[in-house]
């Protein structure tokens, strides 16, 4: 089972980051649902503190409560991902997506399908693709049969 990242553990790779002498740190949330970690907050607050400039980037499935999406900074770049088989209500994560886009840098939106289900994504694409920098990737080569 994967595990967050300590905070302990999180404070010695900063710790390297600074001794680095490097004026500009880019910092990237990803791996699994960043926004499932329960100290990304304190995490990026403990950035701010340790380096002057700074650029954050967030990899997410914006797949959450507005409570939790709300929560992004607005200094932070975001690239959201859909995967067709794990979000129920489209209009309920399009919300969230704009709501993004709005209040952070929206990069880009990755459409993530199977062959079966490339048509809803195709419509979501023709619905959106004016108002996003959305992409559609099909994904049945990396799953095993």
């Amino acid at each position: 089972m994967r595990q967050h990242m300590s905070l302990d553990t999180f404070g010695k790779v900063i710790e390297f980051i600074k001794a680095q002498g490097k004026p500009n740190v880019h910092f990237h949330f990803y791996g699994g649902e960043a926004l499932l970690h329960p100290d990304i907050w304190v995490m990026t607050e403990f950035l701010r503190e340790n380096f002057q400039n700074i650029q954050f980037k967030l990899s997410t499935n914006l797949n959450h409560p507005y409570e939790v999406i709300s929560k992004i900074p607005s200094d932070f770049n975001v690239f959201a991902s859909l995967h067709s088989d794990f979000v129920s209500d489209y209009m309920d994560w399009f919300a969230n997506v704009k709501w993004v886009q709005t209040n952070c840098s929206l990069r880009e939106v990755s459409l993530m399908t199977q062959e079966r289900n490339i048509g809803e994504m195709i419509v979501l694409y023709e619905l959106w693709h004016d108002q996003l920098p959305v992409t559609i990737y099909p994904i049945d080569q990396y799953i095993e049969k």
